[in-house]
C-alpha cells in the first residue's frame, strides 16, 4: 500500500488523473499521504477537522437479520462485506410506522430505530426512539421526553416538500462493531454497494459537512447515525439521512442530503 501511495502521488505531480485511486488509498491508509494531499480529497474536508484525523472514532454498522436489503439496484452488491459483519448485542427494530404526525404535511412519521442506551453511546437517554418525516427535504427537529419519545418542534419543513411514501416495513437489525477497514466510508466510492447504515463514527457526506445547531443557540449538535436510501427508505431523490443530537436540550435534528 505504501508503494502504491508513493506512486500515485508521483502521478499527480505529473498531471495524471488518479484521483479515484488516490481516494481509495486515503480511505484505507490516510497516514501514508500528507495533509496537503488529503485536503484535496472531498471526503476528508470534515474528517481532517477531528483531533486525530488518522484515528477515526469508533462506529457500529446496522446489520439486517435477513441480509442486505432486497431493494438494492444490483443483487451482486448484496455480497459486500459491510452487509455481513459479525453482529453483537440485542436486536433492534428498524423501519415501520411512527407514532407522531408531522405538523408541516400532516403525514405520519416514519420510525427509524429505537435505541436502548443510545446503542452503547454514552448519553442521557436509557432509550431513544427516532422518528422522521420522510417527505422533508430540509432539516427537521424533534424534542425527546424522559422516555425518549419524539415530538416534532419548530422550525418545521416546507409543506411543498416531497409527499411521503408508505412507511417501510419493519426490519430487525443488530449492531456490529465496525472494523478498521470500514471506519471511513465515502458515499461516492460506495456507489450503492456498501452498507452505509451506521451508528456513530464519521458521516459519509454527499454534499459535504453540514452540522446543525440547537435551535435558538449556536451550539453545534453531535452526529449520531446515518441511514441510506435502502431497506424501504428513500431520502429526497435517493440520498442519505443524517441524525444529530444534543444531550443538554434532548433534541435531535434529522438532516437529509441527496444527489
Amino acid at each position: 500500500m505504501a508503494r502504491l501511495a508513493f506512486f500515485l502521488q508521483g502521478e499527480v505531480k505529473r498531471g495524471i488523473d488518479v484521483e479515484d485511486l488516490l481516494a481509495h488509498v486515503a480511505l484505507q491508509a490516510p497516514e501514508l499521504l500528507p495533509a496537503s494531499t488529503l485536503g484535496d480529497i472531498p471526503d476528508f474536508a470534515d474528517w481532517l477537522t477531528h483531533d486525530d484525523p488518522h484515528s477515526p472514532p469508533a462506529c457500529h454498522h446496522f446489520i439486517f437479520e435477513e441480509g442486505a436489503p432486497s431493494d438494492m439496484s444490483f443483487p451482486t452488491h448484496r455480497n459486500h462485506p459491510t452487509w455481513h459483519l459479525p453482529e453483537a448485542g440485542p436486536s433492534l427494530a428498524v423501519g415501520g410506522e411512527g407514532m407522531a404526525t408531522c405538523p408541516a404535511c400532516g403525514n405520519r412519521l416514519v420510525h427509524l430505530v429505537t435505541l436502548n442506551d443510545l446503542g452503547g453511546q454514552r448519553g442521557a437517554f436509557p432509550r431513544l426512539r427516532l422518528e422522521t418525516c420522510e417527505g422533508s427535504l430540509e432539516p427537521t427537529y424533534y424534542s425527546h421526553d424522559a422516555a425518549g419519545v419524539p415530538t416534532p418542534i419548530a422550525p418545521f419543513h416546507s409543506s411543498d416538500d416531497f409527499t411521503s411514501e408508505r412507511a417501510p416495513n419493519e426490519s430487525i437489525a443488530r449492531l456490529a462493531p465496525t472494523p478498521q477497514r470500514w471506519l471511513r466510508q465515502s458515499y461516492g466510492i460506495s456507489n450503492s454497494r456498501q452498507n452505509l447504515f451506521r451508528l456513530g463514527g464519521l458521516p459519509s457526506w454527499i454534499q459535504g459537512p453540514q452540522f446543525p445547531v440547537v435551535p435558538g443557540t449556536d451550539r453545534k449538535m453531535k452526529f449520531l447515525l446515518q441511514f441510506d436510501s435502502l431497506a424501504g427508505f428513500c431520502w429526497g431523490s435517493g440520498g442519505m439521512l443524517y441524525v444529530f443530537w444534543d444531550e443538554d436540550s434532548r433534541i435531535t435534528c434529522h438532516l437529509p442530503q441527496y444527489t
